[in-house]
């Protein structure tokens, strides 16, 4: 999980495509990946920040999105208002993470380390085909629909489906 999107880095500075607020929530959820370093814990906080945007502030995202008052705590530190030192060190380590996967448009999934559409399309199934280990998770057995994922584009305000 990248949490940058199509964000632009020029000198140190961070323009995102959607404008201050999402570069604000990136920020937020880069600090919950780091101080949450498990992904079942930083996937449930990022879930919960991305339901609340549309009308939550971050501080009030990370109060109500957090595990628990240590956590946000050391989450609210890390975003400082959008202006972090800590926070600004995540999205740069991000930034670089995302430039190498060389993304046309997001969300870009990657599977195994290659770009996988067909995972944009059914994630559960491509994961499923995709694992390679002994036992299928028990989800892979279900056939459970999954949701075709809009695409957005680089300098464009039109999402895609």
């Amino acid at each position: 999980m990248l949490p940058y999107g199509n964000a632009q880095t020029a000198g140190g500075v961070v323009q995102c495509q959607h404008g201050p607020a999402e570069c604000n929530l990136n920020m937020v959820e880069a600090c919950g990946i780091k101080h949450l370093p498990v992904a079942s814990d930083y996937m449930t906080f990022i879930f919960c920040v991305e339901s609340g945007a549309p009308s939550g502030t971050p501080d009030s995202l990370i109060k109500s999105c957090a595990k628990d008052t240590t956590t946000a705590t050391a989450i609210s530190a890390c975003y400082g208002e959008g202006a972090g030192a800590e926070g600004k060190a995540a999205i740069a380590a991000l930034a670089a993470k995302t430039t190498v996967t060389k993304h046309q448009y997001t969300p870009w999934l990657i599977i195994n380390g290659k770009h996988s559409t067909a995972g944009e399309q059914n994630l559960k199934a491509a994961i499923c085909a995709a694992y390679k280990g002994s036992a299928k998770p028990a989800a892979c057995s279900t056939n459970d629909a999954d949701i075709d994922v809009p695409k957005c584009f680089p300098n464009s305000t039109t999402v895609v489906v």
